[in-house]
């Protein structure tokens, strides 16, 4: 792992991507290695999982166990597909909230060891003990996982039903003007403010409240916080600062998914275009291996919105010179036995 000097300070949207890329890249072998005990083999099995052979194999399997079981029921039959599809859905929503948060911990602490804290050593042992720490946190972070997507689920709802009332209000001042402007220029004016207040009445609620959550698997990894403290502690730090992690997020995930999902998106353009299997899987096996390899990226951008909340509200920059001056001091006093 590349150390360097720390450049801690208030950061702007295009800082955070910059330095983000950055720390991606100084680090990008520790990342892999990461990857490749916790994240990879998962995506790996999972490929071959969606792929529609191996379903098919997997169901013959089933239904000939069944046929040689006289006691059995009839398991399959027309489902058999949707049931085995069912299976590998609950085996990802467990992967989801165990090794895949302990991959998530072990990235934030690399990458706040490496921002905050530059006497750590960062051998493939300590990387190792970075991994197995990170276990401690899991079972906190599924909690606020599960916290998360309920509050997100409920606040969706809610403006799901917000965005009906202002659907029937739109449709209210459109309908009437059917009598002065012409049916298709009616049709288009209706399409035109949906689009426009939709994503704002629906989309707009959850968002801000993403804003105020994200931040919280850090404390919980970075601060050793419960779920409850974490939840109160992402909430004010980020009061205030909801368009800068929003719109910071936002531009971070567009990178990631023109770089990471590139050649996903042109393996389905040539399917539709050409219908050629062959290329197809080609693409689409070198996207699936681009976009995670590149997933600890998103990780490290939360991290480092993370680091950059903290600069600004919790002065972080300062308490680490601090400690810099701290130890000079007390080196000192080791150096010259005692005097100053």
């Amino acid at each position: 792992m590349v150390q360097k000097d720390k450049v801690l300070k208030p950061m702007r949207i295009w800082d955070v991507a910059d330095y983000s890329i950055e720390i991606f890249k100084n680090n990008f072998k520790t990342f892999v290695f990461i990857s490749l005990i916790l994240h990879i083999p998962w995506i790996f099995a999972k490929f071959l999982i969606d792929t529609p052979d191996v379903k098919e194999g997997f169901v013959s399997f089933l239904r000939y166990i069944e046929v040689t079981n006289s006691n059995s029921t009839d398991l399959l039959g027309a489902a058999g597909k949707s049931f085995v599809e069912d299976v590998f859905v609950l085996l990802n929503i467990i992967y989801s909230l165990t090794i895949k948060l302990v991959f998530h911990a072990a990235i934030m602490k690399v990458v706040y060891y490496y921002l905050v804290d530059d006497i750590y050593d960062f051998s493939y042992k300590n990387i190792l003990k970075i991994i197995k720490n990170g276990f401690k946190y899991m079972w906190r972070m599924a909690r606020y996982k599960v916290y998360f997507y309920i509050v997100l689920f409920g606040v969706f709802i809610l403006s799901f039903i917000g965005g009906l009332f202002g659907f029937s209000f739109i449709a209210s001042i459109v309908i009437p003007l059917e009598e002065i402007l012409s049916a298709d220029l009616t049709i288009i004016l209706s399409v035109v403010i949906t689009l426009i207040v939709g994503p704002v009445v629906i989309f707009f609620p959850v968002g801000v409240i993403w804003t105020k959550m994200i931040l919280g698997y850090n404390f919980i990894v970075n601060e050793g916080l419960s779920v409850s403290e974490s939840r109160k502690r992402a909430f004010r730090m980020s009061a205030g600062s909801s368009r800068h992690i929003g719109f910071s997020s936002l531009f971070c995930y567009i990178i990631y998914i023109i770089v990471g999902k590139m050649f996903t998106i042109i393996s389905f353009y040539v399917y539709g275009v050409y219908e050629n299997d062959i290329i197809f899987y080609i693409l689409y096996s070198l996207g699936t291996v681009l976009s995670t390899i590149l997933y600890p990226f998103v990780i490290v951008f939360i991290t480092v919105l993370f680091i950059d909340i903290k600069v600004k509200k919790d002065g972080l920059d300062l308490e680490i010179k601090l400690n810099e001056l701290i130890e000079k001091q007390e080196n000192a006093i080791n150096t010259n036995n005692g005097e100053v």
